[in-house]
C-alpha cells in the first residue's frame, strides 16, 4: 500500500508533483523495486489527507503496524543519516488526542489521470518510469518559475507521457535493458528536451 500524503513538509517539485500524483508515481516505481521488481498490480495507492501515516507493516496474521508522524519530511532525512539509532526529533511530538480521525481515500484516477501512468509505466520497458520522472522534474520547473499554469502543467504531463514512444523512438538511445548509468542518464536527458521541446507556445 502507497499511502498518498497530500501535506507533508518537503522539497517545492515534490509538493507540487503530489497535487498531480507524480511523486505518488514515484513511490509506486520505489515500492516495486522493494519488492523485487513484483507485479504492478500488488501496489495500491490510497490518499491519506492528515498526512499522519507514513507506512505500514503487514503480518500474515492480517495485522498492520503503522509509523505515525506529523507530516515533515526532516524526520525521515533525519532517521536516513542516523539510523538505525534514533536521537531526538527535529519534529515536535504527535499529539494524539488533536488529530481527530485519520482518513484513507481510494484515488479517483479520472481526478489523478497521472497516476494511471504510474502503472503503464511499470507493466513498460525500464525507460519510461525515468521518461515519466523526467517529464515531471522539468515541466514542474516549468510551473514554478511562473511559466506555464497549473492546468497546462498537468495537460502537458499527461501530453508529454502519452507520446514517449515517439519520443524514444527518434532519440538514439536504446531501450535494451541499461549495462551502466550512463543509458539511464542519456534516457532521461532525451525526456526532459522533450518535454522542454513541449513548452513551445506556452
Amino acid at each position: 500500500i502507497i499511502v498518498a500524503e497530500l501535506t507533508v513538509t518537503s522539497g517545492p517539485i515534490s509538493q507540487v508533483g503530489c497535487a498531480i500524483t507524480c511523486s505518488f508515481v514515484a513511490a509506486c516505481i520505489s515500492s516495486r523495486e522493494l519488492r523485487r521488481n513484483g507485479p504492478p498490480d500488488k501496489i495500491r495507492v490510497v490518499i491519506h489527507p492528515q498526512s499522519i501515516v507514513h507506512g505500514f507493516v503487514e503480518f500474515v496474521d492480517g495485522s498492520a503496524i503503522a509509523q505515525l508522524s506529523k507530516p515533515d519530511m526532516a524526520l525521515a532525512v533525519q532517521y536516513a543519516l542516523t539510523a538505525p539509532e534514533r536521537l531526538p526529533g527535529v519534529v515536535e511530538p504527535l499529539d494524539l488526542t488533536a488529530l481527530g480521525r485519520l482518513e484513507f481515500i481510494e484515488p479517483d484516477m479520472e481526478l489523478f489521470p497521472v497516476l494511471s501512468y504510474a502503472y503503464e509505466a511499470l507493466e513498460g520497458g525500464w525507460w519510461e518510469p525515468v521518461a515519466l520522472n523526467a517529464i515531471n522534474e522539468t515541466l514542474v520547473g516549468a510551473f514554478l518559475r511562473g511559466e506555464i499554469s497549473f492546468g497546462t502543467l498537468l495537460k502537458l504531463v499527461c501530453d508529454c507521457f502519452e507520446k514517449r514512444s515517439k519520443a524514444a523512438g527518434g532519440s538514439g538511445f536504446s531501450t535494451d535493458e541499461p549495462e551502466r548509468l550512463d543509458d539511464i542518464l542519456k534516457a532521461h536527458s532525451v525526456f526532459r528536451d522533450f518535454a522542454l521541446s513541449a513548452l513551445d507556445g506556452h
